[in-house]
């Protein structure tokens, strides 16, 4: 199981600050959390900022890595301001 931690607006949507899951790619636990939370817009949880054990990924190849057993991976949600 890798953990999952939820900040910003995300966090607030969802509820909780952080789920568990088995392993997967990026964008399969991506498309979990908008499953199983349709609150959460795709757009914007596409437009989050990841972090994967503390380092930033960027690129589309983010996606494609799999999650394993004791990995991390953060979701900062998008900010604008005004």
């Amino acid at each position: 199981m890798f953990e999952i931690r939820f900040f910003g607006w995300i966090r607030n949507e969802i509820g909780i600050p952080k789920l568990l899951m088995s392993e997967r790619t990026v964008i399969e636990a991506l498309e979990e959390i908008i499953k199983s939370y349709p609150q959460i817009d795709k757009s914007h949880l596409m437009q989050s900022v990841l972090f994967i054990n503390k380092k930033p990924v960027v690129g589309k190849q983010i996606l494609t890595i799999t999650l394993k057993a004791g990995d991390e991976l953060a979701i900062l949600s998008p900010v604008s301001g005004g």
